[in-house]
């Protein structure tokens, strides 16, 4: 909220805000998925769920985790159909980031201990969200840049639509406020 604005029903976003967004989120995605599965073979939520990334040739465990992390972007094409066809077509379910990892995602057995300690990690950082994100957007000091300051991105609502413009493209979704519009249309 530093680069975008606020005001009259709506959202600006500003080139700055979405390219810092988009850093920060995609840095902060790649070291998660990278380091816990590198260290322990499997994130938070694999734990959760009993399964695990195993390498399947001589690779490092930082490389190889490293590769199947940075081929996420591949992988996610198109809400992960890229990733899913690819595995689909698979011997064993590898997506693109596994096979050029050489990598495998296998169930495997964690403990009891492993599970909770999962669960406590995993509920401890939503809960540090939920604590710090009001107090970081409540401190209202808009920074502006000399640069990538123009707005690109606007989300809002008029009287009776919500809209997200994106560059030059609108998106209008228009609801009626009238708790009954079909007795109204057949009285008229």
């Amino acid at each position: 909220m530093r680069w975008g604005v606020f005001e009259d029903n709506e959202l600006k976003l500003t080139a700055a805000s979405l390219v810092i967004a988009l850093t920060l989120n995609t840095s902060l995605l790649f070291l998660y998925g990278w380091l816990l599965e590198a260290a322990f073979g499997a994130t938070l939520g694999k734990a959760l769920v009993g399964i695990r990334i195993v390498r399947t040739a001589e690779r490092g465990p930082l490389s190889a985790s490293a590769i199947r992390n940075v081929l996420r972007i591949v992988d996610g094409f198109g809400l992960y159909l890229v990733g899913t066809a690819v595995a689909a077509c698979s011997n064993v379910r590898q997506r693109v980031g596994d096979i050029c990892a050489q990598t495998a995602v296998i169930e495997g057995k964690f403990g009891i201990g492993v599970r909770l300690t999962a669960m406590i990690l995993w509920v401890a950082t939503l809960a540090g969200a939920v604590w710090t994100v009001p107090r970081i957007c409540s401190v209202n000091s808009t920074v502006h840049t000399p640069y990538l300051n123009q707005v690109v991105v606007r989300i809002g609502q008029n009287e009776n639509s919500a809209y997200v413009r994106i560059a030059g493209a609108t998106l209008d979704i228009y609801y009626s406020t009238d708790p009954e519009p079909e007795l109204r249309s057949a009285a008229r």
